[in-house]
């Protein structure tokens, strides 16, 4: 059974809670409601109930609606103003509000607001699952474009058509695919920068002076010095660290 949606009313007029209730449970009976007279209740029950939605008076005894929310340390929650005074709706969007509503208002601008708050209170939802779902899946961290210079030219390249790195005189060759054709360019990554930002499952270091694209790699050969290398599909050799 899906979690029902937590929606908490602050407003020092009994009444005026009551009619934003109505309104509410008319747009949607299933919702759980509860209810603050004044900012200092609102930020104990916020605490407590952790709403989704706070419809929020503005000027009430003590802590005004503004007050209150400076008592906050974090807001997950959509913001609902309502008062009798428009002087304090530049203020209300400043602090990020779904919508603004002047009293008196009706059910139907009253669901508006609602809707609004409902479909914002959502896309944040699937934004924090998307980020979520991104920290699980650290592949997503990996590099796959590079910057690579020729001459004066920047291009890019796909990780895919990277046949290796080799460390030259403090510089990082990068030879790759471009068609049928071989390139080589110069990449600013230094290897030990490159080894912690590439795909372990795709790239491995062979030696301290070069890293292969394991799918470009054809054959492990060794010399009759038994010093080993791999051969790579494009033709080049390299030598791979006992």
């Amino acid at each position: 059974m899906p979690e029902r949606r937590r929606i908490l009313i602050v407003d020092d007029e009994p009444l005026a809670r009551q009619r934003i209730e109505r309104f509410v449970r008319a747009y949607d009976p299933a919702f759980a409601i509860e209810e603050a007279e004044n900012g200092l209740v609102a930020i104990d029950r916020i605490a407590r109930f952790r709403p989704e939605i706070v419809f929020l008076d503005v000027e009430m005894p003590g802590l005004n609606g503004f007050e209150a929310l400076q008592q906050l340390e974090t807001r997950d929650f959509q913001i609902i103003f309502q008062t009798a005074f428009d002087q304090f709706a530049i203020r209300a969007f400043e602090e990020a509000a779904c919508d603004y509503l002047l009293k008196p208002f009706t059910a139907e601008r009253l669901h508006q607001a609602l809707a609004r708050a409902l479909e914002r209170a959502a896309s944040e939802e699937r934004l924090r699952t998307l980020e979520a779902c991104l920290r699980r899946q650290p592949e997503n961290r990996y590099l796959r474009r590079l910057t690579v210079k020729q001459g004066t030219r920047l291009r890019i390249v796909e990780s895919h058509d990277i046949y290796c790195f080799i460390s030259r005189d403090h510089t990082t060759c990068l030879y790759f695919s471009d068609g049928n054709l071989q390139r080589e360019g110069i990449c600013e990554l230094s290897l030990g920068k490159l080894i912690e930002r590439l795909d372990p499952t795709e790239f491995r270091q062979l030696h301290r002076n070069n890293i292969a694209r394991i799918p470009a790699i054809r054959a492990l050969t060794r010399s009759p010095n038994r010093e080993i290398f791999v051969e790579l599909i494009n033709g080049m050799k390299l030598p791979v660290s006992r």
